[in-house]
């Protein structure tokens, strides 16, 4: 009692069936592999983009440190010099003009015995809003 679906002795080759499985579990294998480099990829460009704001921001407290302060109260230091915070000095763009990330600068204070609020912010890798970077600091006469 031979059926035709049963697999001889002699018979060599996959079934359509087998082929197909194998397709899908290397495809399936392939796009997790794809999936977690693109991942890895946005988390180092991420990781890159906090480590440039932190250092522009630890600039802004140097500046800070040298000037005694701030007298404009939303502002930034460029090269030395203060400006408000709306000037285009104050955002910076560390591989060229209009290309992303694109740093905005900002030195708050809320009163003389408060620390100051010195802020990065930058369209974060993912697209899905604002990434930022905060650091406080009071000067100490």
């Amino acid at each position: 009692m031979h059926k035709n679906w049963v697999k001889r002795l002699g018979d060599r080759g996959d079934t359509m069936v087998e082929v197909a499985i194998a397709i899908v579990i290397v495809s399936f294998v392939l796009m997790s592999a794809y999936s977690l480099s693109h991942r890895s990829s946005q988390s180092i460009v991420d990781a890159k983009e906090h480590a440039q704001a932190v250092k522009y921001v630890e600039s802004q407290i140097e500046y800070l440190r040298s000037n005694n302060g701030t007298s404009i109260a939303n502002a930034c230091f460029y090269s030395g010099i203060q400006y408000p915070s709306s000037n285009p000095n104050c955002t910076i763009n560390p591989n060229g003009a209009g290309t992303a990330p694109a740093y905005n600068l900002n030195i708050t204070n809320s009163g003389s015995s408060s620390p100051y609020s010195i802020t990065a912010t930058w369209d974060n890798i993912y697209g899905t809003g604002k990434a930022s970077v905060q650091i406080f600091y009071r000067i100490v006469q």
